[in-house]
């Protein structure tokens, strides 16, 4: 395995976020990761590769394209496709802003999300990491690009959910073809109102 780290100078408890370090990871076969109840949150995108997520008593299979979101406080263990080991680049955070953002985001009890076009946002925080200005200025941008990350986050998965209710909608259409489905049935099934 081979890793590029840059580890940036915070304010210990005196921000609501701080980036506590940024890298890339190429990964080998056998890659792998377990943190016990960690104090820090952990953000990551797969940019070549396959890995698997074990969190919560759930099993990701994650992939190039791919974000993953690790909370604080929340137990799980990833490990490299030894067929396929990813590169991914990474940034560990502290603070209260992360839970507070991931949970008013609605991405809580969410971790891996397809969100390809995010490359280019990780890509710049690693940049600023290694670049030559101060980490007070560091801080302040990559904390910046990541409220963008999951702000795009969350317009994916809501884009997401709305496309699976229409899947849902047509599947409930398709089952019921040799009769008529009114606007208030259909919206009921995916418990909304008829005008929505």
């Amino acid at each position: 395995m081979k890793e590029t780290i840059k580890y940036l100078s915070y304010e210990k408890e005196k921000s609501p976020i701080n980036i506590l370090m940024t890298g890339v990871s190429i990964c080998d076969k056998n890659h792998a990761c377990f943190r016990e109840n960690p104090k820090i949150a952990i953000i990551e995108y797969v940019f070549r590769g396959e890995g698997t997520l074990l969190i919560n008593n759930k099993k990701f299979d994650v992939k190039e394209g791919d974000v993953y979101i690790l909370p604080a406080g929340v137990t799980h263990e990833y490990y490299a496709n030894p067929q396929n080991p990813w590169a991914k680049y990474f940034m560990n955070l502290s603070g209260v802003l992360p839970h507070s953002l991931t949970s008013n985001f609605s991405l809580d009890n969410k971790y891996v999300f397809p969100a390809e076009s995010l490359k280019d946002l990780f890509k710049e925080i690693i940049k600023i990491s290694f670049s030559d200005i101060n980490d007070t200025e560091k801080q302040l941008r990559i904390s910046s690009l990541y409220f963008e990350i999951l702000h795009r986050l969350y317009l994916l998965n809501k884009n997401a959910e709305k496309s699976s209710e229409a899947v849902f909608m047509k599947l409930y259409l398709d089952e019921n073809s040799g009769r008529i489905v009114n606007n208030t049935e259909l919206a009921n099934q995916i418990y909304r109102s008829p005008d929505y």
